[in-house]
């Protein structure tokens, strides 16, 4: 028997070029679903232990468990047919009519029976077996090239200032409300009022300023310049994966805050987000998990077709991460016994009100498609979207203030608090034009972010109306050893996840 002239292949490839073909899908995923180039193989075992129990269930299902060691052509062309649909399932859609995984898991389900049918023939193992070397070869030579022609980092913290010893040690509690606005932006841009908010806050001793800007367009810099206290590149520099990696492991501990707060008898805390870009670092004492085993095969789960049965309530893994530390924050008087006595430093890192914008306003899941996404706006999101999509961060907005204040009703009147966004949001830009095209009112919209502290009453260190945030814990720090802080000028830059760092003018000026 023939097809299209070609017998039947009598041989059967090496079950290696299926874990091959699986390491691939490792190497593929994390430069797509999760934002920034994550080195490959931080999340390898992951990516394999997914892709191998996807291929097992799916064989079990469709009855092709025929012993592999017999069936090594289906098995190489059920993974490759099984990462195309699996993986780029989003992507089908014929409007509201039918719904992309119905659509996807129709053609699934014809690609297992063209399997099935024609898995012996050789066009079908050529394509196959091309297709497994071609995407492994190019991710690997991709990796290689990464190791081989990446530089040294040019993040440096060369600022940072020098530390008394501390004259009092409160508890110091750090919120990080990600792409939190400021009330101008909020009131311009989203319709949203939200000085009752901003009362509240200042009735509860903090300090809010009017003017507070971000220094960077994304937390990758935004946070790690926030616990440097620094700025940590200069216009013109290249950032590499070899940066990425070092402002990683300054969010995830290695900082000149954590250090200078442990070695004046701190116990630090850190709430892990399951992301490579923020997990609990060897600095860190006691690590708070997040509901996820790993954030890229999470991730890697939830664009699948299975990711409507693994998140029916939350909808993503981002939301069911933030409903946990949402939890902990509502309920600290009980969640806070289970921590040492003080003094303590708590870093708590909310993936909100940034999208996907998954909660309402009482912090209440409602999983919507429209509202899915890293952005409030991109290129790819309708306009008729932006609308209900603005809405719907509000809603997070009120989320946020909502748990805050059920949070600020637990604590220690005495503790030091930081709640401030490290970024404003995005519905003006998508953020995938170059930083040298976006209008002022682009500009202002993502550095416009919203800062609140609380600091000890007898301290002579103030918050300035035009705050920066780098100088957030210059200032906390001012306090705690009844110092003056050195303010640095205020900077504005642009920073891609990889490229040039571009210097922006203030953004507030840019826009009047």
């Amino acid at each position: 028997m023939s097809l299209g002239g070609l017998p039947k292949a009598q041989t059967e490839p090496r079950l290696v070029w299926v874990v091959v073909q699986l390491a691939a899908l490792s190497f593929y995923k994390p430069l797509t679903v999760v934002v920034g180039p994550q080195r490959a193989v931080a999340s390898v075992l992951s990516a394999l232990v997914l892709g191998l129990l996807v291929t097992v269930v799916s064989y079990s299902v469709f009855f092709l468990c025929r012993p592999l060691a017999k069936s090594g052509w289906k098995a190489l062309v059920w993974t490759s047919v099984t990462i195309l649909f699996f993986w780029n399932w989003t992507a089908l859609s014929l409007g509201e009519a039918i719904p992309p995984w119905l659509i996807s898991g129709a053609l699934f389900l014809l690609a297992i029976a063209g399997i099935g049918r024609f898995a012996g023939y050789r066009r079908f193992q050529m394509g196959a077996f091309v297709a497994s070397v071609t995407i492994s070869a190019t991710l690997l030579g991709l990796l290689i090239r990464d190791e081989i022609t990446t530089p040294a980092p040019v993040v440096s913290a060369a600022q940072s200032p020098a530390i008394s010893e501390m004259t009092t040690k409160p508890d110091v509690l750090f919120i990080l409300l990600d792409g939190y606005a400021r009330s101008d932006v909020l009131s311009s841009l989203y319709d949203f009022d939200n000085s009752e908010f901003l009362g509240q806050l200042e009735a509860e001793g903090f300090t809010v300023p009017s003017s507070s800007n971000a220094n960077y367009t994304g937390t990758h810099f935004s946070l790690p310049s926030m616990l440097e206290m620094s700025y940590l590149a200069e216009p013109g520099q290249f950032v590499s994966n070899s940066d990425l990696e070092a402002l990683a492991q300054m969010i995830s501990g290695d900082n000149l805050l954590v250090e200078t707060l442990k070695s004046n008898g701190y116990t630090y805390i850190h709430g892990d987000t399951d992301h490579w870009l923020n997990t609990c670092g060897t600095q860190v004492d006691i690590c708070l998990p997040g509901p996820l085993i790993d954030i890229t095969g999470d991730a890697l789960l939830a664009n699948t077709p299975l990711g409507p049965l693994v998140y029916p309530t939350s909808g993503s893994p981002t939301t069911a991460l933030n409903l946990d530390r949402l939890d902990e924050l509502s309920n600290w008087n009980e969640f806070s016994q289970t921590l040492p006595e003080g003094p303590r430093f708590v870093f708590l890192h909310l993936v909100l009100p940034h999208p996907p914008l998954f909660l309402d306003s009482s912090c209440a899941p409602r999983v919507d498609p429209d509202l899915d996404g890293h952005n409030v706006s991109s290129q790819s999101i309708p306009v008729e979207l932006l609308p209900k999509r603005r809405s719907a961060y509000v809603d997070q907005v009120g989320c946020a203030n909502r748990t805050v204040l059920e949070f600020l009703e637990q604590v220690d009147r005495d503790a030091v608090i930081v709640i401030t966004a490290d970024h404003g949001p995005d519905s003006l830009n998508p953020l995938v034009e170059s930083p040298e095209t976006w209008t002022p009112e682009q500009v202002k919209e993502r550095f416009a972010a919203f800062s609140a502290m609380r600091l000890p009453p007898n301290c002579d260190a103030r918050l300035d109306e035009n705050h920066q945030l780098v100088n957030t814990f210059r200032v906390v720090l001012g306090c705690l050893t009844s110092t003056s802080p050195v303010i640095l000028e205020e900077r504005f830059f642009a920073v891609s996840y990889g490229g040039l760092v571009l210097e922006l003018k203030n953004p507030d000026q840019d826009a009047e």
